[in-house]
């Protein structure tokens, strides 16, 4: 995914009121490993992908919540157990269609069949199959319930939000919050992990040769996020 050189109101907002509502996709949770690609790739274990982002995230930001098919997307035992504990704690909450009123599900229902229709998705509702759902079922919910922020590292659903207009997908007054602001955040804290987020973010961002053709070095990263949110 390419670095947006612009800023975006959206995470400027979350900034400055960090309880606000955020939902999260299901790869949040997940350390990137492209070592399938990649021979030479050395994947994040998930403790030091707890220490480095997802504690640090779920401290500073209070206001944040999964779709329940999100939730059940997350099955390994270590990052079911972290999310129990976060739910536990008050740090993470669930939400789900139960939620919404008869009016509110109407334009759920509206929007995840517009969803489909993209063809971007592979995800059927009548089967109900795991593929894409928990980016469905959270897309569509957001949409209803008037939830305005949305994170993931997948580029397909970042589309159907930022080309919402062009797809007719709905998803009009929903915002991304991208991994690599969240990575930017975080380095601002007193403790953090600088060189794991380090890390993290050429495995996200800046690791083929592609990649680092499209988007800058952590260096340039940080001073061009600087100039945006400082």
């Amino acid at each position: 995914m390419q670095i947006k050189n612009s800023r975006n109101t959206a995470f400027a907002g979350l900034l400055e009121s960090k309880g606000k509502e955020l939902l999260l996709d299901a790869n949040i949770f997940i350390p990137p490993d492209r070592s399938s690609s990649f021979s030479q790739y050395h994947p994040l274990s998930f403790i030091d992908y707890c220490e480095i982002w997802l504690t640090p995230l779920f401290n500073t930001f209070t206001g944040v919540a999964i779709h329940s098919a999100v939730y059940q997307e997350i099955v390994k035992i270590e990052q079911k157990a972290f999310v129990d504990q976060l739910i536990k704690d008050n740090k993470l909450a669930v939400v789900n269609d139960s939620m919404l009123d008869s009016r509110e599900k109407t334009f759920r229902d509206t929007i995840e069949t517009k969803l489909i229709h993209t063809g971007l998705l592979f995800y059927d509702s009548q089967q109900n199959n795991k593929k894409d759902r928990g980016e469905v079922k959270t897309l569509s919910y957001a949409a209803a319930k008037g939830i305005h922020l949305f994170s993931t590292y997948d580029h397909v659903p970042v589309e159907l939000v930022t080309h919402s207009e062009k797809l007719q997908t709905g998803l009009d007054s929903i915002s991304i919050i991208y991994g690599f602001e969240l990575i930017h955040a975080l380095t601002k804290l007193p403790n953090s992990n600088k060189s794991g987020l380090r890390k993290l973010y050429k495995d996200l961002y800046y690791f083929s040769p592609q990649e680092k053709k499209s988007n800058p070095n952590w260096e340039f990263f940080l001073k061009l996020l600087d100039s945006f949110y400082c």
